[in-house]
């Protein structure tokens, strides 16, 4: 036998029923998460598809449309990381001039900026890779090879 509560309930009972309790609001705000995900991915998808498929008349046509240059594909994509994919220039001087966001991450947390700067296009608006990097963390400025340059506090 259990301790009873002041409802009659056996201690097992009562705790099992606010675990039950927490566990449905967890589960039901995972829920709204994933419904609220599935509405972002809902969105109009064709300028991302016509950047995949390199489709520059389409390109230009959505735009014309006035369609959301920063949507997001099922994987995070936008059709300027798409461009960058690509080496489109042209598609990704359309999407930049209106108003694309070269600085969004796809879910592998790629940017169409980082992948411009990294691809072998002499039009890519990086600057050369610089001879030291600087570590955040310890704010320690390194060599490629690792020998520390400076340190500062």
């Amino acid at each position: 036998m259990g301790v009873t509560s002041r409802k009659g309930d056996t201690t097992i009972n009562a705790m099992s029923l606010r675990h039950v309790k927490a566990l449905s609001l967890v589960v039901s705000f995972l829920v709204t998460l994933m419904i609220a995900r599935a509405a972002a991915a809902e969105g109009d998808l064709r300028l991302v598809e016509a950047a995949r498929n390199r489709n520059v008349q389409q390109i230009r046509a959505l735009l014309g449309q006035r369609v959301d240059v920063n949507v997001r594909s099922h994987d995070g994509a936008t059709a300027l990381l798409w461009a960058a994919h690509w080496n489109d220039v042209e598609a990704a001087d359309l999407l930049v001039r209106a108003g694309a966001d070269a600085n969004i991450a796809n879910d592998f947390l790629v940017t169409p900026l980082s992948l411009a700067c990294t691809s072998r296009n002499a039009a890519a608006p990086c600057q050369p890779r610089p001879t030291a990097w600087v570590k955040r963390s310890r704010q320690t400025t390194r060599r490629p090879n690792g020998a520390a340059l400076t340190t500062t506090p």
